[in-house]
């Protein structure tokens, strides 16, 4: 009787804990740290990181006569940085690629209703181009294309991925877990989320077009050929493909909010010019940053992922069945707190 009376005395203790915190280490905002206090910081750090998603890159090698080898036999498909070669001008990024390795990233962010978490993924290429005879037509430079993820708050350390809403160009695709009731509202489901376990973690996983770059649940968009990259999340370390058939690089989660981070810089002309990155290769500023992007006809405004991704996801879905509050307790991009 003893033994049991110590050992419920020991779980009660464990249960009582604060949960533990490791930081993600990343160039630190102290605005944002400071705004939001340290725990909480961390905390949406560790959030991100734990739903991080694995990426599926595929690649594309080929050219053709006068593209000035537009996808530097696949360079041009791996994500990186929009800073990648040193500078904050992203009119010149097109250029600079041929002569850098430019090591992977995924840009993230968070917001907080009272009963979801919003966490954005962004992933950037230096070029969105093409191999047709009309490449020059189709392609710009700068890309960037993302993933909006609803995460339900229930009794888990950080919560359960219940839906995700992908980038694909001009438009964007839903997809749900298997099992939750969110069901097809103003716009249908397309699919349901597979994920991979990687470092004990169960990670949804995601697809992204070689040229374009436009993003889907792995499930419905699987990479052509054997040519294709995969990236896993990483804490700390940014890595660099060994070739197109590298099946495990790590990027890092760098933050979209603070001193010096990109929304920061939303007003500086060398890498904005209103809701588009600046490039003046072939299409003019044609790529947008989270609170630029817009499907061309779901009846949101642009910048909805960023801006109401609680209301966006209330759109894409029919949520009667689950609680989905709109209040927010944290939206960086409304100020929030």
């Amino acid at each position: 009787m003893k033994n049991f009376f110590l050992f419920s005395l020991l779980i009660l203790f464990m249960s009582c804990e604060k949960p533990q915190i490791v930081a993600i280490e990343d160039e630190t905002s102290n605005e944002n740290h400071a705004k939001l206090g340290s725990y909480r910081f961390n905390f949406y750090k560790n959030l991100a990181f734990h739903h991080a998603p694995i990426f599926y890159q595929d690649v594309d090698r080929t050219s053709i006569a006068g593209s000035s080898n537009a996808g530097l036999g696949g360079k041009s498909d791996y994500i990186s940085r929009y800073d990648f070669d040193g500078d904050k001008n992203t009119n010149n990024n097109w250029e600079n690629l041929a002569g850098k390795r430019p090591s992977a990233v995924g840009y993230f962010s968070v917001a907080e209703t009272e009963t979801h978490y919003y966490i954005l993924y962004a992933f950037y290429h230096a070029r969105d181009w093409d191999d047709a005879p009309w490449w020059r037509e189709d392609s710009h430079e700068n890309d960037m294309e993302g993933i909006l993820m609803a995460v339900w708050k229930n009794n888990a350390r950080y919560g359960e991925l219940e839906a995700a809403i992908t980038v694909f160009h001009k438009d964007f695709y839903s997809y749900k877990k298997n099992g939750h009731h969110w069901t097809s509202g103003a716009e249908s489901v397309d699919g349901e989320l597979s994920f991979q376990w990687h470092n004990d973690i169960s990670r949804a996983e995601f697809s992204s077009e070689a040229k374009g770059h436009g993003i889907k649940a792995y499930s419905k968009q699987k990479p052509g050929g054997s040519d294709y990259v995969v990236y896993k999340p990483s804490v700390t370390t940014r890595g660099v493909p060994r070739d197109p058939y590298d099946r495990n690089v790590p990027y890092k989660l760098e933050h979209l909010i603070g001193a010096g981070k990109l929304w920061n810089l939303r007003n500086d002309s060398r890498i904005f010019d209103g809701a588009a990155f600046v490039g003046d290769n072939y299409k003019r500023n044609a790529a947008n940053p989270p609170w630029g992007w817009n499907d061309h006809n779901d009846q949101m405004p642009g910048g909805a992922m960023a801006y109401k991704p609680a209301e966006l996801f209330k759109n894409y879905f029919d949520t009667k069945w689950s609680n989905v509050s709109t209040k927010y307790i944290h939206n960086p991009y409304l100020n929030i707190p």
